[in-house]
């Protein structure tokens, strides 16, 4: 987990790189907003080491892991923005109070029909599916929970990484949506 990259994309577009400190459960990094708009926190990891489950029946992958939060500094609610050419990734595209609205892309490219799960921690989960365009609306039965939203992809192509076989690459991003 601690290979990964941080970065805040600001409304204007600039994008600032973030040192994650590590703490007891967690890694911490923080910034100051120096506009109103919508900021996005990219957290990228390609560095995980290949699985071998195998025994599962599911086989050898390699993983990639993509995160995305949305901070609103104003009124003005926009958009977060998509960067990852390499994996998938969930944009908030929210404009009304009470109800989520998400786009899911892959590769920087809309990924339509495609299954993902919204859940919280006490073990609640809804599957969803995206539309033609990748899109999905949906409302949130609780206010004031923080809920995850995760999109899985598997790329079927294989390859090596620290001289370690795998046979696909299994993508994954995740977003927290709070209401």
């Amino acid at each position: 987990m601690k290979d990964f990259a941080l970065t805040v994309v600001h409304p204007s577009g600039e994008k600032t790189n973030l040192t994650a400190t590590p703490q007891e459960d967690c890694y911490r990094a923080s910034f100051t907003p120096t506009e109103k708009g919508t900021y996005t926190v990219i957290m990228d990891n390609d560095k995980i080491e290949v699985y071998d489950l195998t025994k599962h029946n599911i086989g050898i992958f390699k993983a990639y892991y993509h995160a995305t939060a949305k901070i609103q500094v104003g009124e003005k609610i926009e958009s977060t923005i998509i960067d990852n050419e390499n994996s998938i990734t969930i944009k908030n595209v929210s404009e009304k109070a009470g109800e989520v609205k998400l786009q899911v892309f892959y590769k920087n490219e809309i990924l339509p029909n495609h299954d993902f799960n919204v859940f919280v921690p006490d073990q609640w989960t809804k599957k969803l599916r995206t539309d033609e365009e990748g899109y999905v609306t949906f409302s949130l039965p609780w206010t004031g929970t923080t809920y995850v939203v995760e999109a899985t992809f598997k790329e079927e192509t294989s390859g090596k990484y620290n001289d370690v076989d795998y046979n696909f690459v299994w993508h994954c991003a995740s977003l927290s949506v709070k209401i």
